[in-house]
């Protein structure tokens, strides 16, 4: 069993095993826990975040969201951004926004739990995962977490 069409052709590659016997179960979302929520997104009002929620590894991209939000920081000093998670590049995050000048506007939320990750999703105006293959050949498929900020409405 694997997630995906891509996870099956990547075991078939690495084990011989024909592609009828790798089955395929996509991954889902809790509909119950992240539904939609109609909730009043703070994109007018005096703060507006920039969310990423996940692991703080090469393969999320968060460097690249950091570089990418750097002049929209400048330009508007109400708009932050919060990246959720720990990992091993939370120094290596942290001084990025540093050297880029934003750190007052990047806060560092460590891990959470599904609640706070909700509350987070009804605080933010946008959800980014910049997910790219990391040096080393990793990568996501599908992110959960994408699919959970796409369930509740928040827009990705």
């Amino acid at each position: 069993m694997t997630i995906s069409e891509f996870n099956r052709r990547f075991l078939t590659e690495r084990t011989g095993l024909p592609a009828s016997r790798i089955g395929i179960v996509h991954c889902g979302v809790d509909t119950a826990c992240f539904a939609f929520r109609d909730a009043e997104r703070n994109v007018q009002g005096e703060r507006r975040t920039l969310l990423g929620v996940g692991r703080l590894v090469p393969k999320k991209g968060f460097d690249l969201l950091l570089d990418a939000a750097a002049p929209l920081l400048e330009e508007d000093p109400r708009l932050r951004v919060v990246l959720a998670g720990d990992g091993p590049e939370l120094g290596h995050l942290q001084a990025r926004a540093e050297i880029l000048g934003i750190q007052d506007q990047v806060e560092f939320a460590g891990v959470v739990d599904r609640d706070r990750i909700l509350e987070l999703f009804d605080e933010s105006a946008l959800f980014a995962l910049p997910c790219r293959v990391s040096p080393d050949g990793d990568r996501d498929g599908v992110p959960v977490v994408l699919m959970e900020a796409m369930a509740v409405g928040l827009p990705v």
